[in-house]
């Protein structure tokens, strides 16, 4: 799967079912036509850019569902959560797919993702754009309520995005590794808030809480400027690992 991106918008190119796709439009594609990463095609006589496909342009392609985490956030996510090839996460709250795929794209497939939910429909539409992402990965849906879960330990982070991340926070530390990270993604101050004051009930040390505000250029010969839509606030980010009290006392 390649991404075509222009002027006129965003898409994608299955390579498999040989179909382009630009917002509602499905376009064939003849099977004599090799379309590679770099080319220039003409659709619809619009020019767009062939490009390979990575978790920045998920957003742009996929399925909406619930609203989705930007992709600035999602890097930020993804770097304080300190997570790599081979990691063993857990993800609540997946929706649309879009941190799924940065997950995913980041652990490889010696890495392990498991995607609880009480949406059974967020699921299946995580599931469904991973599938047209193309991104392959040792990946699990697992209809459930992370505030109760209780299967699998050793997890070197747990990532949530759902209301109420305080009342989660208990089960999460028993799912957690001594050391693993817990980043929430919260809307506003009141849930970041409980959040914050609860991780030190359940053993998790608090290291920071912080937000993103991304300004776009528009760029043009002697009149550059900031775009005039901008996205003045999207969620707050809290990140915590988990200790434990040892009773060590080092002079």
């Amino acid at each position: 799967m390649y991404v075509i991106s222009g002027k006129k918008g965003k898409g994608f190119i299955d390579t498999e079912e040989g179909k382009i796709r630009i917002g509602h439009d499905t376009i064939p594609v003849k099977p004599t036509f090799v379309i590679d990463p770099g080319d220039r095609i003409t659709v619809k006589g619009n020019e767009y850019c062939v490009l390979p496909f990575n978790p920045t342009f998920s957003g742009d392609i996929s399925e909406r569902g619930p609203q989705i985490i930007q992709p600035y956030d999602a890097a930020a996510i993804i770097f304080y959560s300190g997570i790599g090839p081979g990691s063993k996460v857990i993800e609540s709250g997946s929706g649309s797919g879009i941190l799924t795929s940065f997950i995913l794209w980041t652990i490889g497939e010696r890495g392990e993702l498991k995607c609880i939910d009480i949406n059974e429909k967020n699921l299946q539409l995580t599931s469904d754009n991973i599938r047209r992402f193309g991104i392959r990965g040792n990946v699990s849906y697992v209809h459930g309520d992370i505030r109760s879960y209780s299967e699998g330990k050793g997890n070197d982070s747990i990532i949530l995005d759902i209301p109420d991340p305080w009342l989660a926070l208990e089960s999460c530390s028993k799912l957690l590794k001594n050391g693993g990270s817990i980043v929430t993604y919260c809307p506003n101050f009141n849930q970041t808030e409980k959040t914050v004051l609860a991780m030190e009930k359940y053993g998790i040390y608090h290291r920071l809480s912080f937000e993103l505000i991304k300004r776009d250029l528009i760029v043009r010969e002697g009149s550059t400027r900031p775009d005039d839509i901008a996205i003045g606030h999207t969620g707050f980010i809290s990140v915590g690992y988990k200790v434990v009290q040892n009773n060590l006392s080092i002079f």
